[in-house]
């Protein structure tokens, strides 16, 4: 949930990266890795914590943890109110004016203060056996600005909450839970800015209507999970499978989701979208001798509105000596379309441009009536693929985990595209839903822009991601991590949009820095650098290429024993390097309206640098602050 979640950092025990697909144990969007965040047990940290922190921007933050046992329960209570002047910029929208294509319409009213507020808490009941039944609940409010491929929106009280009930015991595992987002009073920065012209009639408040964004999106889950080993099966012999683990589970999910009749489907049906999911897997993970393990996983979902979809996963791993192991893995994972993807219905987002959902597919007609394209409907995006990978420890100083695979996409789903254009004079172009025959029209019959998602078609992927931990001493250490990764083939109907087939990522990424433990007493420092090459982005208005950059930041932290304190300091983007800047354009759709972009070397001090088109340019941010810990 990014800045929404409940979750305060001084409430964090762990967080874990699961890199590449992951469907076969965690279901539909697993499809490129998963990020797991693990809170603190009130057992295992009992006690009270605080943290005020200061800096640049008028940035502040305050967050408190309290958490303790009486007999066998557990409770806690956490909350953290964070909040920065962000980094800002301009942004121009096209006219609304006949014949007046020269005029452009500035944004009116961003609000680049951001704020978030959230809390939560927990009971938990500890029972004899070391098993654990928990019950959490927590809440979010964020405003700010909110970026997204039809422009801008400003978040005005977007709430979000949590709710879950749990089991862990030392097989059984069971829990249940719901979320919900609600986007209070959020509305669109370009949409205010064009109907503030186009209805100049309007009173302001009648026009920030107009232009709201309004949603509550509700999802209820629940998951069951069992685990057991296989030992021994007679005197005579050993089995097969022996020492074999196994784990098996199922799950289900509801999601609920409503714009009030405003930008979604319910638009057109006036009732809310309702989506069922329902999915079971297994693994098992078995010795086939001393050096040689095998892993086999396997899971099925049903999808209300899609196939069922089936995600293997085989890996074997081979480790000759204690701490080297080499390891061939193979996944088949899927990535359901997201209900934007599926159900957006948002005629005259801007004028005469609309954004539909691809639940129906289209046929695209030219001036004469014949179809020039179809557009089927959009389905999950499946990704196979085949790793190599080695993790070792070399002379107990030197830590390596590297791996290079292939992915094939079938049917990877575009950016968000232009696939008819009915304003472009002998080219023009109309959609029409491909089920119905109906024509894209607003709602008063007139033209339509039509953009959509769909599946753009076959891709293969080739990477290598390494990571390297080099320790000097027990207090120095260096660290390296890069990602390289690059298109080998693309695949698609010549038909479609070019821009559909965006990569829409760098194809290197380096991470480096050391780290000092206690080289000066109670204290631990460090620096870290990293590159990004530069790359085209292609998604709605958001249109150009993005230069290169380096950042280097630095942190460190000053413990205080005595006091149970600890300070903390940390300066990020306090040195960066850029490869040439990219000016915004006018936030309009496709290739006439991309970012210019101008080469051209600098580093320095201060040096501002640009991670996504159209977004405020990023620069050192300096913090320091305080950290209190009892018990």
């Amino acid at each position: 949930m990014g800045s929404l979640t409940t979750v305060s950092k001084i409430d964090l025990a762990s967080v874990e990266v699961l890199v590449g697909p992951g469907s076969a144990l965690y279901g539909p969007d697993a499809s490129n890795g998963v990020v797991s965040l693990t809170t603190k047990d009130p057992r295992q940290y009992p006690g009270w914590a605080v943290e005020l922190d200061g800096g640049s921007r008028s940035f502040y933050n305050a967050q408190a943890r309290y958490a303790g046992t009486t007999g066998s329960f557990g409770y806690k209570v956490t909350g953290e109110y964070v909040a920065v002047n962000e980094f800002e910029n301009k942004a121009v929208y096209p006219s609304v004016t006949a014949g007046r294509p020269d005029l452009v319409i500035p944004e009116k009213d961003a609000n680049w203060r951001t704020d978030i507020a959230r809390g939560s808490g927990m009971l938990a009941y500890y029972l004899n056996n070391g098993s654990r039944l928990m019950g959490t609940f927590g809440m979010s409010k964020l405003n700010g600005i909110g970026a997204t491929n039809v422009g801008r929106n400003q978040l005005q009280n977007y709430g979000y909450r949590d709710a879950q009930l749990q089991y862990t015991g030392s097989r059984l595992f069971a829990q249940a839970y719901m979320s919900q987002s609600v986007s209070g009073t959020t509305f669109q920065l370009n949409g205010l800015a064009q109907n503030s012209v186009r209805f100049p009639t309007l009173s302001y408040d009648s026009v920030k209507a107009l232009s709201a964004f309004p949603s509550d999106g509700r999802m209820q889950a629940a998951e069951v999970q069992n685990n057991f080993d296989v030992g021994m099966l007679g005197k005579t012999g050993v089995s097969a499978i022996d020492n074999t683990h196994f784990t098996y589970g199922g799950q289900i999910r509801r999601d609920r989701i409503s714009t009030y009749g405003h930008w979604l489907s319910d638009r057109a049906t006036g009732k809310p979208i309702l989506i069922d999911q329902k999915g079971v897997y297994g693994q098992m993970e078995t010795p086939l001798s001393s050096m040689l393990r095998v892993v086999l996983a396997g899971r099925y979902d049903k999808h209300d509105k899609y196939d069922g979809q089936f995600s293997p996963k085989a890996a074997l791993l081979f480790t000759p000596i204690v701490d080297q192991t080499f390891r061939v893995t193979y996944n088949k994972a899927f990535k359901s379309p997201s209900v934007l993807q599926t159900d957006f219905y948002f005629p005259n987002f801007q004028p005469y441009i609309g954004v539909f959902g691809n639940l129906d597919g289209f046929d695209i007609k030219n001036a004469t009536g014949a179809v020039v394209n179809t557009i089927d409907p959009i389905r999950p995006e499946i990704n196979k693929t085949i790793e190599l990978g080695y993790k070792g420890v070399l002379g107990q100083k030197l830590y390596l985990d590297v791996v290079g695979y292939q992915s094939k996409f079938d049917g990877f789903i575009s950016p968000l595209v232009v696939i008819a254009n009915p304003l472009t004079g002998a080219t023009a172009t109309t959609a029409y839903n491909h089920r119905t025959g109906a024509k894209i029209v607003d709602g008063a019959g007139g033209p339509q822009v039509a953009l959509t998602y769909f599946n753009a078609g076959k891709a293969t992927i080739l990477g290598i991601d390494g990571g390297a931990k080099l320790y000097f001493t027990d207090k120095v250490s260096a660290s390296l991590n890069t990602s390289v990764v690059r298109i080998d083939t693309i695949i698609r109907k010549a038909t479609d949009p070019a821009e559909a087939t965006a990569f829409n990522s760098p194809s290197v990424r380096v991470t480096g820095g050391m780290d000092f433990y206690n080289v000066v007493q109670n204290m631990t420092a460090g620096f870290t650098t990293r590159y990004v090459s530069k790359y085209d982005f292609r998604s709605g208005v958001n249109y150009g290429l993005l230069p290169a950059f380096g950042t280097f930041d630095i942190t460190a932290t000053y413990s205080l024993p005595k006091n149970h304190a600890k300070i903390l300091f940390q300066a990020q983007n306090i040195l960066s390097c850029v490869g040439g800047t990219t000016t915004p354009p006018v936030l309009g759709i496709g290739s006439a309206n991309q970012a210019v972009y101008t080469q051209g070397r600098a580093c320095g001090f201060g040096k501002q640098h640009q991670e996504m088109i159209n977004a405020p340019n990023v620069g050192p941010i300096v913090l320091l602050g305080i950290r209190l810990d009892g018990r």
